[in-house]
């Protein structure tokens, strides 16, 4: 059984004698929990981007300096790709002259086959059917 739930062994008093020995001067003690903590911070190192390091930099230099960089890159891939896709469309060229493609060769409404498939389709489970019923029928007979 716990003890929350049990009354006190001397019940609290109220009046001028609540708080048990009173101390009416200043406590020469004190806890670690009142002291100031953590008064000083942290500075930058040399390399960490201090104030002096911003002030010396010339960032509108190093800033067309990095979009000069990006961009001829870019540049260059564009190039690069551009050639690749040129290759290819040639490729393409002498292959629709050697075989040509037909016009509607990615409509999914030009099919003929596949009426004709359904037909047969259709015949065959209809032929599956009619045996079925046969089986039944002479099932039923020799009962």
């Amino acid at each position: 059984m716990t003890t929350a739930a049990r009354s006190t062994w001397a019940p609290a008093k109220g009046g001028n004698e609540q708080g048990g020995t009173r101390i009416f001067g200043p406590s020469q003690k004190y806890s670690s929990r009142d002291i100031a903590a953590h008064t000083t911070l942290k500075t930058r190192k040399e390399g960490q981007d201090t104030q002096d390091e911003l002030q010396r930099r010339n960032l509108r230099d190093e800033l067309e300096d990095r979009e000069r960089r990006h961009f001829s890159s870019k540049e260059d891939r564009e190039r690069r790709k551009g050639g690749h896709l040129l290759l290819e469309g040639a490729r393409r060229d002498i292959e629709d002259r050697i075989i040509p493609r037909s016009v509607d060769a990615d409509d999914a409404d030009v099919d003929d086959d596949e009426d004709d498939d359904d037909g047969d389709d259709e015949e065959a489970l209809l032929a599956e059917l009619e045996r079925l019923r046969r089986e039944k029928a002479e099932q039923k007979e020799r009962e």
